[in-house]
């Protein structure tokens, strides 16, 4: 008999957060199926996928060799869909020169990109290629 590795929630969860992208749909799905314990035999649910991606994109950035303060820093900044320097100031309540600390270094990696200036005021985004990690975080609470 032929089981799924994962069930159509986990493929449609997927299709959504990559925007269709079946490169990063497969990657992932290979990613998780290489996780399973040997001799496991049952179709995976999106709610048992969820907390095993989200560790494996935790994984990732620890790879990449973010600190635990830089990772702490960029959940905060997937919760907003887009953000200033100042207003990351006040949210966190830390002063501008410590958030421009860590925004010049995420600006430097690629890992926020400028939306768009008003004023003086820069407004940033997350890059594209945190879209999993940023639906993961935004929904942490729901398992």
């Amino acid at each position: 008999d032929f089981v799924k590795p994962v069930s159509d929630g986990v493929l449609e969860y997927l299709h959504t957060c990559f925007g269709g992208r079946i490169r990063d749909i497969m990657n992932t799905i290979t990613n998780l199926i290489s996780r399973i314990p040997e001799g496991v035999i049952k179709t995976i649910t999106l709610d048992e996928v969820k907390p095993k991606l989200l560790a494996i994109e935790e994984q990732k950035l620890r790879r990449q060799d973010f600190s635990e303060t830089e990772i702490e820093f960029l959940k905060v900044l997937l919760e907003l869909d887009k953000f200033s320097n100042s207003e990351l100031a006040s949210k966190l309540g830390k002063s501008k020169q410590y958030i421009n600390k860590y925004l010049s270094e995420f600006r430097k990696n690629e890992v926020i990109v400028k939306f768009e200036k008003m004023g003086r005021n820069i407004i940033y985004t997350i890059h594209p290629r945190f879209t999993l990690l940023k639906a993961l975080i935004c929904e942490r609470d729901d398992y």
